[in-house]
């Protein structure tokens, strides 16, 4: 994947272009080209269930997507900070920025 604009550090309207962009990435349902938009070490936690690294990433998006056949994500900006955008997931989770504007979640 690309790395696409906006860069941090962000204004208010980039964090909520960012989060509608990863919004619609995720919508079209390719696990792979979700997985790239994190950094290799990303860890994910989904319920009682925890993620590490694109490749178990990408192990769970196919087994979530082929149960959630109408799944559909809509996340909501409530906060940011320059290179940290707030989107409530599962509780107060948070997007990070890191080098090459790929996204780190922990």
């Amino acid at each position: 994947m690309s790395k696409r604009p906006p860069f941090p550090p962000f204004s208010e309207e980039d964090a909520i272009q960012k989060v509608r962009m990863a919004e619609n990435a995720w919508n079209l349902q390719d696990p792979e080209k979700i997985a790239l938009a994190y950094t290799e070490d990303s860890r994910w936690r989904n319920r009682a269930e925890f993620f590490n690294g694109r490749k178990e990433i990408i192990a769970f998006l196919k087994r979530k997507w082929a149960r959630e056949l109408d799944y559909r994500l809509i996340e909501l900006q409530y906060a940011f900070n320059m290179n940290i955008t707030m989107i409530p997931i599962t509780g107060s989770e948070h997007m990070e920025m890191k080098i090459g504007n790929l996204m780190s979640m922990d």
